[in-house]
């Protein structure tokens, strides 16, 4: 899914880039953070029985983020990697209100 960003909204991420295999959140932890990612690919990984299942992807123009661990639900169901380099703008969640009309216009487009 392609999202407009408003730039005041854009404003309060920062620009950083992570190599291959970079893990931006971890099963089992509180995410405090997400992303748009401008460049690359994100693999959202899930264990079960000993075994890694990859759950789908966010490409270029995308929302990176644990949903569940976000919206105050419980820790992060899955792991996310990045499988190629990227280049992303990083959201702190503390800085953002969630009830924003920007931001939920950002979850529902």
């Amino acid at each position: 899914m392609n999202i407009e960003f408003p730039s005041d909204f854009l404003n309060k991420g920062k620009e950083v880039d992570y190599p291959k295999n970079f893990i931006l959140q971890k099963e089992g932890k509180m995410a405090t953070k997400f992303w748009l990612l401008k460049k690359g690919i994100a693999r959202y990984i899930y264990n079960q029985n000993d075994k890694e299942y990859s759950g789908w992807f966010d490409f270029e123009n995308e929302i990176v983020g644990s949903i569940y661990s976000l919206a105050n639900l419980g820790v992060a169901n899955e792991t996310i990697q990045l499988i190629e380099d990227a280049e992303l703008i990083e959201f702190d969640i503390r800085y953002i209100n969630i009830n924003d009309e920007k931001f939920i216009h950002l979850k529902y487009k």
